[in-house]
């Protein structure tokens, strides 16, 4: 994930910062963010909790 990122700032932002190509980094760096925190929003590992889909048809067994 994160050479994913370094890649993406990398490869984007060496023509904005030297050459203001194809736009100039100010205007580049919201969308760079968005697309940083899509990255990061991918790969978000969530703690999963118990249901009663996943506990089986029946919501006692919840309780255990």
């Amino acid at each position: 994930m994160f050479y994913m990122i370094l890649e993406l700032v990398s490869g984007t932002s060496y023509n904005a910062i030297l050459y203001q190509q194809p736009v100039p980094l100010e205007e580049l760096k919201p969308e760079l963010y968005a697309a940083i925190r899509g990255i990061f929003k991918q790969f978000r590992i969530r703690k999963k909790r118990k249901t009663t889909e996943n506990a089986g048809a029946n919501p006692d067994s919840l309780l255990s």
